[in-house]
């Protein structure tokens, strides 16, 4: 019986894999060519036969066949065979513990009428919206109004972005500075409530057009710009701070219409 031979075909029949798969094998050095037979065909014995069932039932297990080269060729397989599962226990467990948040979140997603385009459908850690209009609301509830108005929907999208531990004292502090840059509280209100009426009118409005000429003579504007450009703050690291004072102004003017472009263009030009 010790004798007995089998083909590629067979072997392959009876491990419930391709005569491909065993060839590639062959090719990589995992399994070792087997005698040929007087025709120059390759016959596989028992030997053979259980070096395949061990590649195979080491791959059962998720493991790479680099891993399992390793292992094979060692001077101790079984052994490492025990140390090599176990790192890829641990890795499969975090790739899982990954898996059940992604489900959660697409369960999350599935159970509301969100677009893959809505902005903000994670709740931030922290809402600058709040810090900002609540520190502006103990000094002046009118400017914090309009700053809400002005504001809710480009803040929550700031705070998706990747931010340290100082980015909720920078709109503590930035909400107190506000109130001291804003000399003529009324002449700021009255300028943005016609950049937010601006977000109803069509490009080629003339009221709008009106205003937008009106901003770059009136001498609020300068006021107005400093007050919507956040300031560094030297108590604070400054690369976030930078990265603020970029994102801010960005996102006002991709989510403005096209005429509160055109007055953004006009607040802030030198």
């Amino acid at each position: 019986m010790s004798n007995v031979t089998f083909t590629i075909g067979e072997v392959a029949t009876l491990l419930g894999i391709t005569s491909k798969t065993i060839r590639h094998y062959h090719q990589i050095d995992l399994l070792p060519e087997p005698k040929r037979d007087g025709s120059n065909y390759r016959v596989y014995g028992m030997t053979e036969i259980m070096a395949l069932k061990k590649i195979l039932r080491l791959k059962q297990f998720g493991l790479s066949l680099k891993q399992i080269k390793i292992i094979i060729d060692s001077d101790n397989p079984d052994e490492l065979t025990r140390v090599v599962l176990n790192r890829h226990a641990d890795n499969m467990r975090d790739r899982l513990a990954r898996l059940q948040h992604q489900l959660e979140e697409t369960t999350a997603f599935l159970s509301t009428n969100n677009t893959i385009s809505d902005e903000h459908q994670v709740e931030p850690a922290v809402s600058s919206l709040t810090i900002f209009s609540d520190t502006i609301k103990q000094h002046n509830t009118g400017i914090a109004d309009i700053i809400v108005e002005l504001e809710r929907d480009v803040l929550p999208q700031l705070d998706q972005f990747n931010w340290d531990e100082h980015y909720e004292p920078f709109w503590h502090h930035s909400g107190k500075l506000l109130v001291d840059m804003i000399t003529d509280e009324s002449l700021f209100i009255f300028w943005m409530e016609r950049y937010i009426a601006l977000s109803t009118m069509d490009a080629d409005d003339l009221q709008g057009q009106q205003w937008i000429q009106e901003l770059s003579h009136s001498s609020a504007r300068k006021m107005i710009a400093r007050s919507l450009t956040p300031q560094i703050f030297s108590m604070f690291p400054e690369q976030n701070q930078h990265q603020i004072i970029k994102l801010l102004p960005s996102l006002l003017f991709a989510s403005g219409s096209p005429l509160q472009k055109r007055f953004f263009v006009v607040l802030l030009q030198k």
